[in-house]
């Protein structure tokens, strides 16, 4: 499927994107300015920083008005686990699984393959009951640390394993498992044990059901065009920014020692990509990992940023505040990223699925565009 523009004037208005609020272009024009000017020669530090807040205080905004404006508007959480009481639940009538809730900083999306090593001996418990049971599924949710306690994700994925092995070279037992993620998500309607988590006696039973589209019989054909053209804006504008991600990264291995990362596999967002991309309902979830997978290109560019910033401005005035900007901006992205993907696990429809990702490209080519303009008229570096 091609992401060409669609033809009739009808479709491409509807194609057009949607009517954002004068704060929501603010977010983007702002996010596109902050990306310029940082990489552009003439500004100095103390302009980036105020950007960088202006930026922050109207991000913040922007959630909080969205976690206020109804029910598909924000990720839904259970209860926290500190809150609820043990239960029996209703094996009769719904299914209960094995649950091993985790913080995922990168969402375990359907379709897609994961792998665990596994140490922490409730699990490994969960891991012998499972094979000695011919059973393979167990329930994935995203955990959270929150103000109100341990939360778990009211929706989440179905991890089936297919390869555990004993892990090799430890003193203690451990398994180096390998998933593949079900088609299909799950609705946690309540755990059965929540005490466990905290005590870690054993790990967590949840009762749950499938999660299935209310809108199976409609035609979103026009929409998912609409989408494939969202992204080849965005491939378009990327192309024209250029890519400052370095393909080498020097980190630190797991003993403190010198360590070679290398981002060559990272897949980002192009004509190719794009062209190759199926947003139909089977092949949607490909494409929000596209999604996912651009936006850790991202993470991963302003991580090296912010670390050729430390050397370049560390006697500037200002530069640790510039560094704290762009810490808080990585940051601000990892949570919209996490956010957008819990959003669309929990969506029991195609329309607000293919609606989210489109939301995300339309603000991703907005903050482009100007950041685009901004290098135009000032000159500079491709921004993160």
């Amino acid at each position: 499927m091609g992401w060409s523009k669609p033809a009739h004037p009808e479709d491409q208005r509807l194609c057009g994107g949607r009517k954002r609020s004068a704060t929501g272009k603010l977010v983007c024009i702002t996010g596109g300015l902050l990306c310029a000017l940082r990489n552009s020669e003439v500004c100095s530090p103390q302009t980036l920083v105020t950007f960088a807040r202006l930026r922050h205080s109207v991000r913040r905004a922007v959630m909080r008005a969205s976690e206020s404006g109804g029910k598909d508007s924000a990720p839904r959480w259970l209860p926290s686990l500190e809150t609820l009481t043990s239960t029996q639940g209703d094996a009769n009538r719904f299914e209960v699984l094995p649950c091993f809730p985790l913080p995922l900083p990168r969402a375990a999306l359907p379709g897609a393959k994961r792998s665990l090593n596994v140490w922490e001996p409730r699990y490994l418990e969960m891991f012998d009951d499972l094979m000695c049971a011919g059973r393979r599924h167990f329930a994935v949710p995203r955990l959270a640390a929150t103000e109100d306690g341990t939360r778990l994700a009211e929706t989440a994925a179905v991890f089936k394993l297919v390869d555990v092995r004993e892990a090799e070279g430890n003193t203690r037992r451990g398994l180096v498992c390998e998933f593949d993620v079900g088609m299909q998500p799950v609705r946690l309607r309540q755990v059965l044990n929540p005490e466990a988590f905290a005590d870690k006696s054993t790990y967590l039973r949840v009762e749950c059901e499938d999660l299935h589209d209310l809108d199976r019989d409609v035609d979103y054909s026009l929409e998912e065009r609409c989408l494939l053209f969202a992204f080849g804006e965005v491939a378009s504008l990327r192309s024209r920014v250029g890519d400052p991600l370095r393909r080498y990264e020097r980190g630190v291995g797991a003993h403190g020692g010198p360590w070679i990362v290398d981002h060559g596999d990272l897949v980002s967002i192009t004509e190719d990509s794009v062209g190759m991309a199926d947003p139909s309902r089977t092949g949607l979830w490909r494409v929000a990992g596209l999604w996912q997978s651009y936006c850790e290109r991202r993470l991963v560019a302003m991580r090296q940023q912010r670390e050729r910033d430390s050397l370049e401005v560390k006697s500037s005035t200002g530069a640790s505040e510039l560094l704290l900007a762009r810490e808080a901006d990585a940051a601000l992205l990892m949570e919209d990223t996490a956010v957008l993907m819990h959003k669309i696990l929990q969506a029991n429809s195609h329309g607000l699925r293919l609606q989210l990702l489109q939301r995300a490209a339309e603000d991703e080519a907005a903050r482009l565009a100007a950041a685009l303009a901004v290098l135009t008229a000032v000159g500079g570096k491709p921004p993160a």
